[in-house]
């Protein structure tokens, strides 16, 4: 018994250490459940974390760096050390050589230096591998004058890794500006469909207080009873239309649930009293609007899809001086200083004293057919990719000015459809005073509720429509403040 005590003590102190987390998490996760607004910047902030796409660029910069440290490694420097004993025969000799090796990316150089020594005695064949008695140092360079100057086979695999990186960053960014931008416009669906149940709720309740007036009515005798299945049929046809809104509702909150995260990245069903109302809504500040001259080019040129051409036209010309580097001879250069140490050995004085030693080396290509044909297809993606970046630089202002124009008609659209709320409510006010007065009929009164609710649906539309082609207009003009983000993730 007391072993077990002492487990469920373990068990309650492990728990009550870990709890107070588990409260948060939930209470984190449940704040919508309060009544709490769900306001766009709470989506917007949850998305640009924990959207698995944004994660997966995410990881594909870090592939991408993985593959630029790699790349760099060709130019790590390298120590070799090797090692020669005769164990039978006539002579006897022994040698031992260790050295360093740095490669350079200027001139396509390599310093080097070394040590040996030799013990014993070497054939005639071998007799450049006697050392004084502490050995011979040395160290030299080697430089590319013509081929492999500029690039080379690992320079060129630098340039690309480097070249990935920056794409993978214009990938990881265009993915943010799209999830937010359908974040944005997932998140004024569902703020419409909210409004749109609503209206349609108050349209039925409308209704179905009427019908007990009506049955009163009735039952005076100062109605026929013919109005109480008109009524009975608008509450049957209100209640349809409330029931769709809902279901729209549920499908615009099922939406939202794929940007509306918690902290472990698992997707939240907002609640209906979550909704904002009028007044919760923060109006952005507006922005004055350039021009299309004025904004075109500046905007073009941070635009992701602009960014990812010149890099790949970047990586083109790349191609195009690896392929000139493979039509030139080969003319390198070496010199190479070496000093032997201590006391003569079996080789005699003639390894005393320094050496400097100069080499060059000169090869031409015949034919270069392979290199011809590679910088053939490198001028020709060059031309390709130019004229892809002045269709796209041409697309993008079409684009802006066009997204400029739906936003433009939606702000006078919602601004008329205002107007046409405020006329319909007063009408509607007006036939309900008249058809108590016995001055109207029951189709006019029903008539003027359903083109008030009509006007206000056209409202609804009207500022979803505005919102969400501002939210386009930010992400076509890489305003990323509008979309939630930073300059840092630009």
């Amino acid at each position: 018994m007391k072993g077990v005590s002492f487990f469920l003590g373990m068990i309650s102190a492990l728990w009550a250490s870990v709890s107070p987390s588990f409260a948060e998490q939930e209470t984190s996760r449940t704040n919508w459940r309060n009544g709490a607004p769900l306001l766009l910047e709470d989506v917007l902030s949850a998305s640009v974390i924990h959207y698995p796409k944004i994660l997966e660029t995410m990881a594909n910069e870090r592939v991408a760096a993985g593959n630029a440290l790699r790349a760099v490694g060709a130019f790590d420097t390298i120590f070799t050390a090797t090692g020669q004993s005769r164990l039978s025969g006539y002579y006897d000799g022994t040698t031992f050589d260790a050295g360093l090796t740095k490669r350079l990316r200027p001139l396509n150089a390599k310093v080097y230096s070394g040590w040996r020594v030799s013990r014993g005695e070497f054939p005639l064949y071998e007799d450049d591998s006697y050392t004084n008695r502490l050995g011979e140092a040395k160290i030299g360079v080697a430089l590319s004058l013509l081929r492999d100057r500029a690039i080379d086979a690992d320079r060129l695999k630098l340039i690309d890794a480097s070249l990935g990186v920056t794409a993978a960053e214009i990938d990881a960014l265009m993915a943010r500006i799209a999830v937010q931008h359908s974040a944005i416009s997932a998140y004024w669906g569902w703020v419409a469909a909210g409004r749109q149940l609503e209206i349609y709720e108050n349209l039925l309740k409308i209704a179905e207080a009427r019908q007990s007036g009506l049955e009163e009515q009735v039952r005076k005798g100062a109605r026929a009873r013919i109005y109480l299945t008109e009524n009975a049929q608008n509450i049957t046809r209100r209640q349809i239309l409330a029931a769709q809104a809902q279901r729209a509702l549920e499908q615009a909150t099922n939406s939202l649930s794929l940007y509306y995260r918690d902290e472990f990245g698992t997707p939240i069903i907002a609640q209906r009293n979550s909704l904002p109302n009028q007044a919760e809504i923060v109006e952005p500040a507006p922005r004055s609007d350039m021009t299309r001259s004025e904004t075109s080019p500046m905007i073009a040129d941070r635009r992701p899809e602009v960014s990812a051409i010149l890099n790949e036209l970047a990586r083109a010309q790349a191609a195009l001086k690896a392929a000139e580097n493979e039509l030139q001879p080969r003319l390198d250069l070496q010199y190479e200083i070496s000093n032997d140490f201590g006391a003569i050995a079996e080789g005699g004085p003639t390894r005393d004293g320094v050496d400097n030693v100069v080499g060059i080396r000169f090869t031409a290509p015949f034919g270069r057919t392979t290199a011809r044909g590679m910088r053939e297809k490198a001028r020709a993606e060059i031309d390709a990719l130019l004229q892809r970046e002045r269709l796209t630089r041409e697309q993008i202002a079409v684009e802006i000015e066009n997204i400029r124009l739906e936003r433009d008609v939606a702000r006078q659209l919602a601004a008329l459809a205002t107007k046409e709320v405020e006329q319909s409510k007063i009408l509607e006010e007006a036939e309900r005073k008249r058809f108590a007065s016995g001055a109207s009929d029951f189709f006019l009164v029903n008539l003027r509720e359903e083109t008030a609710a009509d006007a206000e649906l056209k409202l609804v539309d009207a500022d979803l429509a505005r919102r969400r082609a501002q939210a386009a207009l930010d992400a076509a003009t890489m305003n990323l403040a509008g979309l939630g983000l930073t300059e840092a993730d630009g």
